[in-house]
């Protein structure tokens, strides 16, 4: 016996039949497509309107920002342009201030300097030459003749040789130098003439005692408070 038919009629159902046309089937799919498109570009010129306030918004922010700094810039200038005058007086007192330091470590007692040098000097030596190599600063904390001084370099010319190290030693020994020492020998004659007399310089570097300074820029002891 044969199995029925799967494709048999179904009893029963309702008949539907499609009696719209083809072109109008189209035009609402198409009416539906323009739809979903006019949504995407809506949606998308929303998006592109918030990041356009959104960047706007950033700007003026900055835009503040920076206006307030500029103000802020500005009354820093005023502030400082009403400060220059004390800034020339800052000025003034520091080149003063190295114009004392200066002064305070050249002012030394030089006829008492030289004096003290000529005195340990053999005869017939004299002192023909003499500078302040380093100057001192004029330091405290203790005796006076027992703090070093400036360098000073000076030439000692004899017709004769001298016993250098015998004078370098009793330089060490004067009253107001606190160091010396020998740089140079030089043997040279006074003139031109072969037949002039050779004189002999010796180029020492001794080192001054505080003592010499004369003490004329050093500051001013503060006054003593008065006593009720």
């Amino acid at each position: 016996m044969a199995s029925p038919s799967s494709h048999g009629l179904i009893l029963g159902s309702v008949p539907h039949v499609n009696l719209m046309p083809r072109s109008e089937i189209e035009r609402r799919g198409r009416k539906v497509l323009i739809h979903r498109w006019l949504l995407i570009l809506i949606a998308a010129l929303l998006l592109v309107g918030i990041v356009v306030l959104g960047g706007f918004s950033l700007k003026i922010a900055a835009d503040l920002r920076l206006a307030s700094e500029n103000e802020r810039t500005t009354a820093l200038l005023a502030e400082l342009s009403s400060l220059s005058d004390v800034s020339d007086m800052l000025r003034q007192e520091a080149d003063l201030t190295s114009f004392r330091t200066e002064a305070l470590g050249t002012d030394l007692t030089w006829s008492r300097l030289l004096g003290a040098t000529a005195s340990v000097l053999p005869a017939g030596s004299a002192i023909t030459n003499f500078a302040v190599e380093a100057a001192g600063i004029g330091r405290t904390g203790g005796e006076p003749q027992d703090l070093p001084g400036p360098a000073v370099v000076m030439t000692v010319t004899s017709a004769t040789p001298l016993d250098v190290v015998g004078v370098i030693r009793a330089m060490r020994g004067a009253t107001g130098i606190y160091a010396a020492d020998g740089i140079e020998l030089r043997k040279e004659a006074v003139a031109a003439d072969p037949d002039a007399p050779i004189l002999y310089s010796y180029v020492l570097t001794i080192l001054a005692a505080e003592e010499m300074y004369t003490g004329r820029f050093a500051p001013e002891e503060p006054a003593a408070a008065e006593e009720d």
